[in-house]
């Protein structure tokens, strides 16, 4: 018995020391996009393996690969719309397929707006595709993401940076 024991804890001890090895990566912010909660040049460490088992959930950070974007190669974000949501950004406030988001992340006073047109408070609507994300940084007005579309009836996915899921690299574990 007791080296069935011993043999149990060693092979968890492995386990975890391989799931550490292929799963866990470190990154470096290098933005203010996703100010307050995470600072330019903190480190993140992101599970890459967790979220082909469980499924990424809406308002979890995600770092994902960018291909529209040659200046930054990974993105950090959080997850505001899953595969075929609906998002509507109106009045300063998001509401997905028709309820309001709760955004407890954020400061006091954030508001929700398309770059550029806060004054203008007529709604604008988003159908995330069956296969990709509608994501969006803390720090609204410095964040460039889903949102950065000019005009939100002709977005496409030319247009409207909704992540598609083969890009999504993991889910943020936790950050120092």
């Amino acid at each position: 018995m007791k080296r069935f024991i011993s043999g149990f804890f060693a092979s968890l001890l492995l386990f975890f020391v391989l799931y550490s090895v292929l799963s866990i990566r470190p990154y470096r912010v290098s933005g203010d996009s996703m100010n307050p909660y995470l600072q330019r040049e903190q480190i993140v460490v992101v599970d890459r393996i967790s979220r082909h088992f469980y499924p990424l959930h809406r308002s979890e950070v995600v770092v994902y690969s960018d291909i529209t974007d040659r200046s930054e190669k990974y993105k950090i974000k959080r997850l505001i719309g899953l595969p075929s949501d609906t998002i509507k950004i109106s009045d300063g406030k998001i509401w997905v397929n028709s309820q309001e988001l709760e955004e407890r992340y954020l400061t006091e006073h954030v508001r929700t707006c398309l770059p550029g047109s806060c004054i203008d408070i007529s709604p604008y609507d988003y159908s995330v595709p069956s296969d990709a994300y509608f994501v969006l940084g803390d720090n609204r007005e410095n964040s460039i993401d889903s949102r950065w579309c000019s005009d939100p009836t002709l977005c496409d996915r030319t247009k409207v940076r909704y992540v598609p899921q083969n890009e999504i690299i993991g889910r943020v574990v936790f950050s120092f």
